[in-house]
């Protein structure tokens, strides 16, 4: 996790002490964020919320702090306290695309599926080509049992990746939730020649159509 900090261009000071000073705040917020990171990657996510917090004690500006802060909530399964950071970072940053994003995956997280959609919908305004994003509608969608919608983002999502495994699958899911299982075998095999692994499913899907 690569955090950099920058000080604001055109800072000046008149006063040696304050410089001083300054400089001292800046190496300890740089040590807090190296420390931060390195629990993240260590998966500490306690220890690196506490030196994160450290980061803020100096510098509240920075938004990819909040962020990450966040994304240890996300780990830790707190996903109230992670929106509340990933919400901070929005405030300083209103095009943080994947602070939209992690904020709709908490929601989805908590079955809170209309608030999920509704933040990855203000993320595809930012990035209207991330498969990922119309992915992930497709399954709150799909929760919510609004299967020809689901079917929708999962093949708009495959207008941008047409290798998406998960895509294709996920039709299939739909498909066979409206009982339309010549269809779902048809997207099940289009699966297949992505990921030979999921043969497993077109057998599944076999033995459905056998008992009808």
């Amino acid at each position: 996790m690569d955090i950099i900090y920058r000080a604001s261009d055109g800072i000046e000071f008149n006063d040696e002490d304050e410089c001083k000073l300054y400089e001292k705040n800046l190496e300890k917020l740089n040590s807090y964020l190296v420390l931060g990171s390195s629990k993240y990657k260590l998966n500490e996510y306690y220890d690196a919320i506490s030196y994160f917090q450290k980061v803020i004690e100096i510098d509240n500006t920075i938004e990819k702090v909040y962020f990450i802060i966040g994304r240890c909530y996300t780990e830790l399964g707190k996903y109230q306290d992670a929106i509340s950071y990933f919400q901070k970072a929005i405030e300083l940053d209103i095009q943080y695309i994947k602070a939209y994003q992690f904020i709709g995956d908490c929601y989805t997280a908590l079955g809170k599926y209309d608030d999920g959609i509704r933040y990855y919908q203000k993320a595809i305004t930012l990035s209207e080509k991330d498969p990922i994003l119309y992915e992930n509608i497709g399954v709150c969608k799909y929760q919510l049992k609004e299967y020809d919608d689901a079917i929708k983002y999962f093949k708009r999502e495959i207008e941008l990746d047409s290798q998406s495994i998960y895509a294709y699958q996920s039709i299939g899911n739909c498909c066979f939730q409206l009982e339309q299982y010549q269809d779902a075998i048809s997207f099940y095999k289009k699966a297949i020649e992505y990921d030979e692994k999921n043969k497993d499913i077109i057998d599944k899907s076999k033995q459905k159509t056998d008992k009808i």
